[in-house]
């Protein structure tokens, strides 16, 4: 399966969403600055991937 400029566009919507959900988890345990750290981490760990939503 080729991956489309389309499906590049919604895995950067899905990873920023993400990512969202992820801090909004984390922001009353870590400073800003650790929160910058992880998203650097978390967005480092992701390239190369291509996210996708679940199908329910």
């Amino acid at each position: 399966m080729a991956i489309t400029m389309e499906d590049i566009i919604e895995s950067n919507r899905v990873k920023a969403e993400a990512w969202n959900d992820y801090k909004e988890s984390l922001k009353d345990k870590f400073t800003s600055e650790q929160l910058e750290k992880i998203k650097d981490a978390f967005y480092t760990a992701a390239q190369g991937y291509i996210f996708r939503r679940k199908e329910h």
